[in-house]
């Protein structure tokens, strides 16, 4: 039944408040009702439905969130909406793992790879939509937290590839001595 409600309700939304709504019905329901294969549906929801940064962030950070934490065996599920056809489920393939860096779950500490991050952020790394490029760099942000000098690498040896804004994404946490040397590195 919320499920339905969901999908009407996504259906015929017009505004962020609606999509939004229908997100957040859904969020506490994710966590036990629903099978691995649910994961196709937000696919589906990101590629027809989401249609700015704002709806692709609440449902990744969100609802997709309580549906992995359940699901841990998931969560590189995602590496290929990166090759979706839709900015925003590419820009989601990014977001999805902002939160499982380094998470826990249960009485586990989960560490996505820090390979799959580097891969799918190589990937991505020449992507024409902004919003794309804001999330490479966003992920390579939360990535530097647990694997500073790997991400310091990738940053300089791909440095010539990446828009400044992405570049400057992900380095806003470090220090400023590291901040300006991936910079001015060339």
């Amino acid at each position: 039944m919320v499920l339905e409600i969901t999908e009407s309700l996504l259906a015929n939304a017009q505004y962020n408040e609606e999509f939004l709504v229908a997100f957040g019905l859904i969020n506490k329901f994710v966590k036990k009702h629903y099978d691995d294969e649910f994961l196709l549906r937000f696919e589906y929801w990101l590629e027809h439905y989401a249609d700015n940064w704002s709806l692709v962030d609440d449902l990744c950070l969100k609802t997709i969130y309580q549906f992995l934490m359940t699901r841990p065996h998931l969560i590189d599920q995602m590496q290929h909406w990166a090759h979706s056809e839709v900015s925003w489920c590419r820009r989601a393939s990014n977001v999805v793992w902002v939160k499982f860096i380094n998470r826990k779950i249960g009485k586990r500490i989960y560490c996505l790879d820090s390979h799959l991050v580097f891969k799918q952020c190589s990937l991505l790394i020449a992507d024409e939509d902004e919003f794309v490029q804001k999330s490479v760099g966003w992920l390579l942000k939360v990535t530097a937290a647990h694997n500073h000098d790997s991400v310091v690498a990738f940053l300089k040896s791909h440095r010539h590839l990446m828009p400044r804004a992405t570049v400057r994404y992900a380095i806003e946490k470090m220090d400023k001595d590291c901040r300006a040397d991936i910079l001015d590195y060339t």
